[in-house]
């Protein structure tokens, strides 16, 4: 199992209270408190090449509507005054500042709703893992690598491994696939050496999940490795993230396939990693060692 490395110095430290009092657990739908990014043609990155190749539809609108799952810090998490913070809305204001329309939250939705609403053409972009099942039917502007890890009770009291889980309770999102693929996959390799099969809890988001794992619901739970290394920091008192972490892959924008804004998309965010932009915003969440080497278009 690979090691995803994340960042564990002030730009976490600066965040714990982020984290800690601003997760939103309901798992609910709801209109984004914030989180509308600031376009325009003022910006010093501002690319006018790349605004007036965007579809006339977009520019007439002037915006780009994403979603985004708010129980994923630190991609994206409500602070304590309930504003959408995160890399995923960062992201989308420093790519709105490239190409002068503004990529805004109008809502945020459930993981397992995000990419039904971008096939419904409700939602123009999300940022979502990329897998090559996914990459067969959306496009993809790659950012950082990424993968799933696991997280435990402070103490690891039930002595679980990235490697062995067979026998523990493992809670996970709902949709998510960790939840669909792996989890049952790993369960029924326990069965097959003769051991006791993996419990798979499933919750409506992340949040609960995690918090399972608090309450004694769960021996463990199944977050994207990120996600798991930045609680294990944000509350230490309470979890732990294992060592190692499992299907790794890559990260970024997905779009409904056959997008018409993805290229201009990809070229704004070569723009925001050339210029630095794109590591400063992965340092704020101490993530930057993430980020891949050059970015990645698939379509």
């Amino acid at each position: 199992m690979q090691n995803l490395h994340f960042g564990s110095g002030l730009a976490m430290a600066a965040l714990l209270t982020l984290t800690l009092t601003g997760c939103n657990t309901s798992g609910a739908t709801e209109p984004a408190a914030s989180g509308k990014a600031s376009a325009g043609a003022t910006s010093e990155m501002y690319s006018a090449k790349l605004h007036d190749s965007l579809p006339a539809d977009i520019r007439d609108r002037g915006t780009v509507l994403m979603t985004a799952d708010a129980s994923r810090p630190p991609k994206a998490f409500h602070d304590e005054t309930g504003a959408l913070v995160g890399y995923v809305p960062d992201l989308s204001a420093a790519l709105s500042d490239v190409l002068g329309v503004e990529f805004v939250f109008p809502e945020l939705a459930k993981f397992d709703a995000i990419l039904v609403g971008v096939d419904s053409g409700r939602f123009d972009s999300a940022a979502f893992d990329n897998t090559v099942e996914r990459r067969a039917k959306y496009d993809f502007v790659d950012v950082m690598d990424t993968g799933f890890g696991i997280g435990v009770a402070k103490g690891n009291p039930k002595n679980l491994s990235i490697d062995n889980l067979c026998g523990a309770s493992v809670a996970s999102g709902k949709g998510d696939i960790m939840t669909t693929v792996i989890l049952p996959e790993t369960s029924g390799k326990c069965e097959a050496a003769g051991k006791q099969p993996i419990t798979i809890l499933t919750f409506d988001d992340a949040s609960q999940a995690t918090l399972s794992v608090h309450a004694g619901r769960a021996d463990a739970f199944a977050q994207d490795a990120v996600t798991v290394g930045y609680m294990a920091q944000a509350d230490a008192d309470k979890y732990e993230a294992l060592n190692g972490s499992i299907n790794t892959h890559t990260w970024g924008f997905a779009f409904k396939k056959g997008s018409d804004i993805a290229p201009q998309v990809y070229e704004a965010m070569k723009i925001l990693k050339e210029n630095g932009t794109l590591t400063k915003i992965l340092g704020k969440y101490g993530v930057e060692d993430l980020a891949i080497d050059e970015i990645q278009l698939y379509n």
